[in-house]
């Protein structure tokens, strides 16, 4: 049900699901690339990184180039 749903939303063809994974799997290493640089400005890029601060802190501070915030958890 969702399947059609998703189909009458998006306006998909009737085909679509039946040929999604054929047709990611065309989708080579060099489109992503340039896609990745169409689309992507890495001037305003935000990476966030998870974890136990005393896990991540040495390997974050070998990126000095890049400003580090932290936010706290509130418990």
């Amino acid at each position: 049900a969702l399947f059609a749903i998703k189909s009458i939303i998006y306006n998909l063809p009737e085909n679509y699901f039946e040929t999604y994974v054929e047709k990611i799997n065309q989708v080579s290493k060099l489109d992503v690339l340039k896609a990745a640089q169409k689309y992507i400005n890495p001037n305003k890029t935000n990476i966030i990184v998870v974890g136990k601060k005393k896990d991540l802190i040495k390997n974050l501070k070998s990126l000095r180039k890049y400003k580090i915030k932290e936010i706290k958890r509130k418990e």
